[in-house]
């Protein structure tokens, strides 16, 4: 029978006490509640990542804790569509430093974001930096899962545009989450091309430019929901979760020292 996740939020005090020799690691799933277009919730990105999470330390349980995704991200980008939240890339960082800050206390020492939104990357970059300079923490890294898999996906879909409740997103969806997917509304993004040709000259270049979602894709979608499927889904999952358990096996075989004690 397989194990279950170790999830925080639904143990009490004396299991934590319990379990915590046992913990070797924390994952902590981060996200956004922003428009996916007609496609997917809202909550897609929090979601994906908490459910990444939970299949990662269900199948290294028990060393594996997973905490509640933190629902809010970095989408000043997506603010344009209703129901989008967005917090300030300040606190977005002051958070998170204090979700680990509070986590260390209880003397966890490994620690790894689990991003599920493309907006979060470049501040959890800078969140990452300055948290290892107030915890000590013995690991303190961050992931977009997604990026775990790209080969599988761009040997999927080519040259094909995609990137937002698009194919493999709502695929992904449709494998972890599907109560998230709206079936019956499944679209193609309504593409703006002047401003898509644009955002793809920069990316290929190496410029970074800040389009609002609106400006690229009249319906919020950036690629083709319609294309989506389980199955697409479950492979994407499968070598995330796959290589993910791989890295964190290597981060707790790691001696107990700060990863910075060990180089330069």
């Amino acid at each position: 029978m397989a194990e279950q996740p170790l999830l925080l939020a639904d143990l009490s005090w004396p299991e934590v006490q319990e379990i915590l020799p046992q913990v070797k690691i924390v994952l902590i799933p981060v996200g956004s509640l922003e428009q996916h277009g007609p496609n997917i919730a809202e909550q897609s990105d929090h979601r994906l990542a908490f459910e990444v999470s939970k299949r990662v330390s269900a199948r290294l349980y028990p060393r594996v804790l997973v905490t509640p995704p933190l629902p809010f991200g970095v989408s000043h980008h997506h603010m344009r569509f209703p129901g989008t939240i967005t917090l300030e890339p300040e606190t977005f960082i002051a958070v998170l430093r204090d979700v680990v800050k509070s986590l260390a206390r209880h003397g966890l020492k490994k620690f790894l974001f689990v991003n599920g939104h493309g907006g979060n990357e470049a501040t959890l970059g800078v969140a990452v930096v300055k948290i290892q300079e107030e915890v000590s923490a013995e690991f303190l890294g961050s992931c977009s899962y997604w990026r775990l898999a790209e080969d599988l996906v761009r040997e999927r879909l080519g040259d094909r545009l995609y990137g937002h409740a698009c194919e493999f997103e709502t695929s992904v969806a449709m494998a972890l989450a599907p109560d998230i997917v709206k079936v019956g509304a499944l679209a193609r993004g309504e593409f703006r091309e002047a401003a898509v040709e644009l955002r793809e000259k920069a990316r290929r270049f190496g410029i970074t430019i800040a389009p609002y979602f609106d400006e690229l894709t009249a319906n919020g979608v950036f690629g083709d929901g319609t294309r989506a499927s389980a199955e697409f889904g479950q492979e994407i999952a499968e070598r995330v979760v796959g290589r993910l358990c791989e890295f964190i096996e290597s981060v707790i075989s790691r001696p107990g020292t700060k990863l910075s004690d060990t180089v330069g």
